[in-house]
């Protein structure tokens, strides 16, 4: 068997389908010659050619076969991130020793109601989440003072001079949020978001009259 037969063998071992388009088995070949000289590609082609299985087939041979770590996938459009998650699933599924892979995304894929578009229609993820976050911190900060109620146990004290927060206040919230706590009713339409359903309305839930004031 030659060189090059020897390294069509080695990424067809490793390609997601049965057969690969002409095209397809060319791109990967060229991908693999320019990762190996530590060159650059620049590949286009119509949606549906096979563009992201040719690239994750090259990057998986160079990462198993040279000196590579790693490959990193970069892009701005949600779908085509989707894609190469389910195409490196394909290709996984034929592998005795899988790839790890890691998909990373953005503030609103992170926060439900950014997921679910159930923000108010004015307003921005990162400015929305900004909101929360501080109006959150603005009911359980303390103000320094101190009743008879037992503070709620943490797994790790901190110092009391880092505690800038009152822990029965962010105690009692949690436990307002809760299904059937205070000011809570089992609501049609609960949040659902990533296949799990939440205890909260798809409308903010907003903190009780004797906590949020």
């Amino acid at each position: 068997m030659g060189t090059g037969e020897h390294e069509e063998a080695t990424w067809r071992e490793r390609f997601g389908f049965e057969e690969p388009y002409d095209d397809q088995a060319d791109a990967i070949e060229t991908a693999i010659a320019a990762g190996r000289r530590q060159g650059f590609l620049a590949m286009e082609g119509p949606c549906g050619t096979g563009k992201t299985m040719a690239a994750l087939t090259a990057g998986a041979t160079l990462v198993r076969e040279d000196d590579y770590e790693r490959l990193l996938v970069v892009t701005p459009v949600k779908q085509q991130r989707r894609q190469f998650v389910a195409d490196l699933r394909q290709l996984n599924a034929g592998l005795d020793e899988p790839l790890a892979g890691v998909a990373l995304v953005g503030k609103r894929d992170l926060c439900p109601y950014g997921r679910e578009d159930v923000f108010p229609p004015d307003s921005g993820v990162h400015d929305r989440c900004e909101d929360l976050r501080e109006n959150t911190a603005e009911l359980v900060e303390s103000d320094g003072s101190s009743d008879d109620r037992p503070v709620a146990d943490a797994v790790i004290r901190p110092r009391n001079d880092d505690v800038w927060w009152d822990p029965q206040t962010g105690s009692d919230l949690a436990k307002a949020a809760r299904p059937g706590g205070i000011g809570q009713q089992a609501v049609a339409g609960a949040l659902s978001t990533a296949g799990a359903e939440s205890p909260y309305r798809r409308t903010q839930p907003t903190a009780p009259d004797d906590i949020g004031g």
